[in-house]
């Protein structure tokens, strides 16, 4: 499986995966990409930012339109607060206990969580599923 990312401009990662599938005269194609787009247009005061991620889930589902008849799904992941090295190494037991508090759940997300949407949404039990945005936040942007 071939796979790439990038580091957006605001710090951000994007992965993008493509499979190869058989199509129904049993020639090889890609057919799934996604990205992971954390917090679309969480932060209201940011112009920049909002624009930005919004346009992103916009060409996510122009993507998905564009590109279904070619049998070629495109959705994107948004996770909130993810529980990883990198914060515990630049955060102090408050300020972790301060996002913990942020989430409906009580506490941030495991990569592990990301993962497995990822994976489903890659997967062939995924197949009627294009050009959405799923949040994996705990709860954090329905409030």
């Amino acid at each position: 499986m071939p796979t790439g990312h990038r580091r957006q401009p605001d710090g951000c990662v994007s992965w993008h995966a493509l499979w190869p599938s058989r199509n129904g005269q049993g020639r090889r194609r890609r057919d799934r990409q996604y990205g992971v787009y954390p917090w679309v247009g969480r932060f209201a005061t940011a112009g920049a930012y909002v624009a930005a991620k919004h346009g992103v889930v916009g060409l996510t589902k122009v993507a998905a339109i564009e590109y279904a008849k070619a049998g070629v799904r495109v959705n994107a992941v948004g996770p909130g607060f993810i529980a990883t090295p990198l914060l515990d190494k630049n955060l102090d037991a408050a300020a972790l206990d301060g996002i913990a508090a942020l989430h409906p759940v009580g506490r941030p997300g495991e990569a592990a969580e990301v993962s497995a949407m990822t994976c489903f949404l890659l997967s062939d039990q995924a197949s009627f599923i294009t050009g959405s945005y799923h949040l994996i936040d705990g709860g954090y942007s329905a409030q």
